[in-house]
């Protein structure tokens, strides 16, 4: 199968690469040229890549087409462009329903949403989706492992927790930050934090409330309590609103 992509930004760039290096039999896959740089280089860099003249010709190459332009642009974008009935679509643009991809991308009808993200580059990390399109799940399991949501505002819900990754890295910098400042030269701190907590969620699965293990860490008395009472309330009623108005904001309205 071929795949197009329209749009050739990061998470393009990411799903590219994770389809194509170091893979044996890599898919063949056409790119838009609306990034020419990103475009050039991934098709220098992979000989399964091309790029195509135009959005209308990657439709045209194309068995699927990812979509992975912006929110705000994928009205323009996809206008008029010459979809096919039997054509996998697999968006990859946020805030934007099934439905309303179906009234942009008409008279396709196979239609999916998904949340990459740029772990795929990797072939690793979690892509949620929905609906169950056969196409969409066979695409992603070459590059992640696919959870497809029980329905559309579940789907949303994902992409307002992956809203937090800034955030969590943020807060790293901060701890780096802070180390640095106690003497630790800046790289020896930046790769003490990323050791740390990386080997704190090594091996979690979600099986154990991330409370109980939370609490095998805060022995009573100890620095972790410490810290841990001093934040926990503010970073839990921070983080839930912040969650709140991320999903307000990707969530369909009802106009």
């Amino acid at each position: 199968m071929r795949y197009g992509f329209l749009g050739t930004g990061a998470i393009t760039h990411a799903m590219v690469i994770g389809l194509s290096e170091g893979v044996t039999e890599p898919p063949d896959i056409v790119v838009s040229p609306r990034n020419a740089e990103v475009a050039a280089g991934l098709a220098a860099r992979f000989p399964n890549v091309t790029v195509a003249p135009s959005n209308e010709s990657v439709v045209e190459q194309s068995d699927a087409v990812v979509l992975a332009v912006r929110p705000q642009d994928a009205e323009v974008a996809l206008a008029g462009l010459p979809f096919r009935e039997d054509q996998p679509i697999l968006s990859a643009i946020a805030g934007i329903s099934v439905e309303d991809v179906a009234k942009l991308v008409a008279p396709a009808t196979r239609i999916s949403r998904s949340i990459p993200l740029p772990e795929l580059a990797r072939r690793s990390g979690i892509v949620a989706m929905y609906p169950a399109e056969e196409a969409a799940i066979a695409f992603f399991e070459r590059i992640g492992t696919v959870v497809v949501t029980p329905s559309e505002p579940a789907l949303d819900a994902h992409s307002a927790v992956t809203s937090l990754v800034a955030a969590h890295l943020d807060y790293l910098d901060a701890v780096s930050e802070w180390f640095a400042e106690q003497g630790v030269p800046p790289l020896d701190a930046r790769r003490y934090v990323a050791a740390t907590f990386k080997e704190t969620v090594a091996g979690l699965d979600g099986d154990v409330p991330f409370t109980e293990l939370a609490d095998r860490h805060a022995t009573a008395g100890g620095l972790n309590e410490q810290v841990r009472i001093a934040t926990s309330d503010d970073v839990r009623r921070i983080t839930r609103q912040a969650l709140d108005e991320v999903l307000e904001r990707i969530s369909p309205s009802d106009d």
